[in-house]
């Protein structure tokens, strides 16, 4: 993701004014890890005379919170490797900004629903898809989103044909 710098009136409810001889403006937001640019710069207290030039930028990224939000995921079924296993690529659409909370995330496929289970991880990555092998016996698998700090809501992947028969029919030899 590119952050790209440009100078916005902030909208009044987003803002404090304080009388310490200049203006400053306080950003309140609930979203996290995004990077703001500021400049200052004054005038008399009176608003008489000319402002002063922009004083130098400083920028500040707000804190990382958890992404919200659970992912929009499909899967296809690439190849049976044999009766018993499966070659499955899931993909899933990138968190919008504001549920992301954060400018980097990876995301963990498991076998388990369990946050903190690392014993069934399928899948770490910081793409968009990935490739897994199950057995055809699994039917759901389990994806979140994380950044620094936590993960997001997870979501379930049911591994089901679109007519509810087994991915694998293993009558048809």
């Amino acid at each position: 993701m590119t952050v790209t710098s440009r100078r916005v009136l902030l909208p009044q409810h987003l803002w404090n004014r304080t009388t310490a001889g200049c203006s400053a403006q306080e950003i309140r937001t609930s979203e996290g890890g995004v990077k703001y640019d500021f400049q200052i710069r004054c005038i008399r207290r009176n608003l008489t005379g000319q402002w002063s030039e922009w004083g130098p930028t400083t920028s500040v990224t707000t804190l990382e919170t958890a992404p919200t939000g659970k992912l929009k995921t499909w899967w296809r079924n690439l190849e049976a490797t044999h009766e018993s296993q499966l070659k499955i690529l899931l993909m899933w659409k990138q968190l919008e900004r504001n549920k992301a909370n954060a400018e980097h995330l990876w995301y963990i496929v498991k076998s388990s629903s369990d946050l903190h289970d690392t014993e069934n991880i399928l899948c770490n990555t910081t793409i968009l898809n990935c490739t897994i092998s199950l057995p055809t016996e699994k039917k759901n698998v389990f994806i979140r989103a994380y950044n620094n700090a936590g993960a997001s809501p997870e979501t379930e992947i049911t591994l089901t044909a679109r007519n509810g028969k087994k991915i694998i029919d293993s009558s048809n030899g």
